[in-house]
């Protein structure tokens, strides 16, 4: 198709067909893209087998988790099919950008998987401490001795209590935070994800020292 303008009562045809220079650039573009996807589908397939094969998520995790990485490979495919048929630059850059700002596949769904499996894991951990507590309480009420490894005992119950419902707290407060995060809330705060890795980190340190505070407590009152 061409269009025509008059230079001194000449004349001229200028065409709208794109020249080889801006095919070339289409080429790219759609080339950069598909490799961005396709590095994608690897990093999502093999999320999708650790969280399938995961034994520390639980079942309505992994189920959600599944769920969500099945989306994304889908719209990623539907994105790679339209931007294949894209016949402008600025059809296949759009695309491209979407690639980044409508997935984050790498700053938010893996961050994600990780961060669920590590609070999982430790809210499994904190569910067996406490429940060290209560068997623990129950064995020191039984015990009608005044002996002071009792009292020291009854002490570090109060510690180790206090250790596993702070850390109870910090691994149910992350989980709940980010198993439904989209990339919407990522576009509009960067820093969503920032400190919880710090946070689940207090809270495996609090278990930790509650499993030692437990081994302790039944040493006293074996005595």
């Amino acid at each position: 198709m061409s269009c025509f303008y008059l230079v001194q009562g000449i004349a001229h045809a200028t065409s709208t067909t794109p020249t080889d220079k801006q095919q070339g650039n289409l080429v790219s573009i759609q080339n950069k893209g598909m490799d961005e996807i396709n590095q994608r589908f690897i990093t999502l397939n093999n999320l999708s087998t650790q969280v399938s094969s995961s034994t520390k998520l639980t079942p309505s995790d992994q189920a959600s988790l599944s769920s969500q990485i099945t989306t994304t490979v889908t719209s990623l495919t539907a994105l790679k099919t339209q931007l294949a048929t894209d016949t402008t630059v600025d059809q296949a850059s759009t695309d491209v950008a979407g690639i980044f700002s409508n997935f984050r596949v790498y700053a938010l769904v893996v961050p994600k998987v990780q961060l669920i499996t590590i609070t999982d894991n430790q809210l499994n951990i904190e569910s067996q401490l406490s429940a060290k507590v209560q068997l623990l309480q129950a064995q020191i009420a039984a015990n009608t001795s005044t002996a002071k490894s009792v009292s020291t005992a009854k002490i570090l119950l109060t510690g180790m209590n206090n250790l596993v419902t702070s850390s109870q707290t910090i691994s149910s407060t992350v989980r709940n935070d980010t198993i439904s995060l989209q990339p919407s809330n990522w576009n509009a705060n960067h820093n969503i994800l920032s400190g919880d890795r710090t946070q689940l980190t207090i809270a495996y340190k609090d278990n930790a020292k509650a499993n030692i505070e437990a081994n302790t407590i039944a040493n006293l009152l074996n005595k």
